[in-house]
C-alpha cells in the first residue's frame, strides 16, 4: 500500500496541537531555602510544544511523521520497508525481539502513520512516538540563581539528608564501589568537580533528536524553543541528578545516558533505547529514571520489565503533581516508585500513589549544576527528580555490601530499614513505608546475614 493518502486516516481535519502537556515527574523549579517556597508551580498551559513535537492524538503528545513497529516473526523489516515506502530511522534489538523506529517517504510530518500501517499484513503492534517530559518545561531552568545566592561544597556535603539519611554511617560499610548506577536524563557536565573524584563517570550515546550524534552534554542555547516563556529549563537537571548519586554513593561508577534534552524533552523511544545501551553497552545494574508519563507505555514498559528480570533495579519518580494519579515508569511493577518528603513530611506538591515503595528528601536539595555554564557549582532544587537518586544511591550501597541481592530483595531491605514518618503524617496513604534510611538499610542485610 503507498501511504499517499496518510491524511485520510487523521481523525477530523486537522490535528490540534496540544494546550497542556500532562506528563511530569521529577525536579521541580529551583527554590530558595524557606520551607514556604519549596513547592514548585502548577504546570501552565502550553501554547507549542517543542520543535518537530507535539501533535496531540488521543490526549498525547507525540512525534509527528513517526511510527513505532514490530513486525510478526519472520517479516523482514527491509522488504516491508521498501513495500510501503518507509525509512527504519532506528531499530532497538533485545533478546529475541526487535522494534523499528520508521517515518513515511510519502508524508513525513503527518501523525497518522501508525493509523496506516496497523492492519497491514506483517505488523504485530504499531505506536505514536509519545513524549516523555521533565517538569522543568514550565519552570525557570535549574542552572539558575535562586534569589539566595549559588550554592558551596560545605552546602552540599552538610545538608540535611546527609544526617536524616545517616550517610557516614553507611560509608562505613559500603561507598557503592565497582557498583553501575545509569541516569537516564539530560547527560552531565563531568567536569564538574564532584565528578573528577570518587567513582568512575561513563558518557553515554545521547538519544534526543536535537543531538543526534554520540554525548554532547548539556546545553544552554538561550532559546524559548517550546514558546512557553521559560528557556532552557531543564539545563542542569543531569547533572543536579547524578549530583546527589556521587554524594550518596561516592564510588558508584555513574553512566550518564541522554534521553531528555535542555527543555526537558524526550520520547518514549528515546527513554527505550537509554535503557537498552544501559543494561547491554554498560552493563548497568542501577537505572535512575527522574523522569515520567501519566499513560502507559507498553515499549518503555516492555524494556523496564527486560531490565528488571536481568536484575536491575529500576528506580522512578512518582511525581511532582500533588495527585494520587499513578506515573509511569514509576508505578510498574517491579520498579521501587520514590515520592518526596521535606525533613519528616510529605512535600507539598508530592505525589502518592499505592505503588510507591518509599521516601526519599525532595525538598532544597543541594546538588551540582553544570559548571561550563559560569554561574556556581551547586544549587539546590525540590521535587521527584531530587528524591529518586537517593534512592539509587541506597540500592548501589546494597549492592556493593551483599552483591547476589536481587530487586525483590533490594526493596525489601530498604523497606525493613526505612524510618517510619507516618505520625508525621497522619491519614496520608500511599507514600510508601517510610524514608529510606541507607545504614539502616545496609544493617538490615546485615541481620539478614547473620541469622
Amino acid at each position: 500500500m503507498r501511504l499517499t493518502s496518510l491524511k485520510r486516516y487523521a481523525c477530523g481535519s486537522a490535528l490540534l496541537l496540544l494546550l497542556a502537556f500532562t506528563s511530569t515527574s521529577g525536579c521541580g523549579r529551583t527554590s530558595a531555602p524557606t520551607r514556604a517556597t519549596a513547592s514548585p508551580p502548577a504546570p501552565i498551559a502550553r501554547p507549542q510544544l517543542a520543535r518537530h513535537f507535539g501533535y496531540a492524538v488521543g490526549g498525547k503528545a507525540v512525534a509527528s511523521g513517526q511510527a513505532i513497529l514490530h513486525l510478526d516473526p519472520g517479516v523482514d523489516i527491509a522488504t516491508f520497508a521498501g513495500a510501503h515506502h518507509l525509512t527504519v530511522l532506528s531499530s532497538i534489538p533485545f533478546g529475541n525481539e526487535t522494534c523499528h523506529l520508521v517515518s513515511s517517504e510519502d508524508d513525513p510530518s503527518s501523525v497518522a502513520l501508525p493509523a496506516a500501517l496497523q492492519n497491514e499484513s506483517g505488523v504485530d503492534w504499531v505506536l505514536h512516538n509519545t513524549m516523555v517530559w521533565a517538569p522543568e518545561g514550565d519552570q525557570e531552568p535549574m542552572a539558575t540563581d535562586d534569589g539566595d545566592g549559588w550554592r558551596t561544597a560545605q552546602n552540599y556535603t552538610a545538608q540535611e539528608a546527609v544526617y536524616n539519611l545517616m550517610l557516614s554511617n553507611a560509608h562505613g560499610m559500603a561507598t557503592g564501589s565497582g557498583v553501575r548506577v545509569a541516569i537516564l536524563d539530560t547527560g552531565l557536565d563531568p567536569s564538574c568537580p564532584i565528578f573528577t573524584t570518587g567513582g568512575p563517570v561513563e558518557l553515554g550515546l545521547s538519544y534526543v533528536s536535537d543531538f543526534p550524534l554520540p554525548y554532547e552534554g548539556e546545553t544552554q542555547d538561550g532559546l524559548d524553543s517550546d514558546h512557553d516563556g521559560y528557556k532552557d529549563e531543564a539545563c542542569g537537571h543531569g547533572t543536579h541528578v547524578a549530583g546527589i548519586v556521587r554524594l550518596a554513593a561516592p564510588d558508584a561508577r555513574i553512566i550518564a545516558i541522554q534521553v531528555l534534552d535542555d527543555d526537558g524533552w524526550g520520547t518514549s523511544w528515546g527513554v527505550s533505547q537509554g535503557i537498552v545501551e544501559a543494561v547491554e553497552n554498560h552493563s548497568a545494574q542501577v537505572i535512575n529514571l527522574s523522569l515520567g508519563l501519566l499513560e502507559d507505555n507498553p515499549l518503555i514498559r516492555g524494556r523496564v520489565e527486560w531490565a528488571i528480570a536481568q536484575g536491575v533495579i529500576v528506580v522512578a519518580s512518582a511525581g511532582n503533581r500533588a495527585s494520587r494519579v499513578p506515573q509511569y515508569p514509576a508505578a510498574w511493577p517491579g520498579v521501587i516508585s520514590v515520592t518526596s518528603v521535606d525533613g519528616n513530611r510529605l512535600a507539598t506538591f508530592a505525589n502518592t500513589h499505592s505503588t510507591v515503595a518509599v521516601s526519599a528528601p525532595g525538598v532544597d536539595v543541594v546538588s551540582a549544576i553544570p559548571g561550563k555554564l559560569n554561574h556556581g557549582a551547586y544549587a539546590v532544587a525540590s521535587g521527584g527528580s531530587a528524591a529518586a537518586p537517593w534512592v539509587s544511591a541506597c540500592a548501589a550501597l546494597m549492592l556493593e555490601y551483599s552483591p547476589g541481592l536481587g530487586p525483590a530483595d533490594v526493596v525489601n531491605f530498604m523497606k525493613l530499614g526505612s524510618t517510619d514518618i507516618s505520625a508525621a503524617n497522619p491519614g496520608v496513604t500511599g507514600m510508601g513505608v517510610g524514608r529510606i534510611n541507607l545504614f539502616n538499610a545496609l544493617r538490615s542485610i546485615e541481620w539478614e546475614l547473620e541469622f
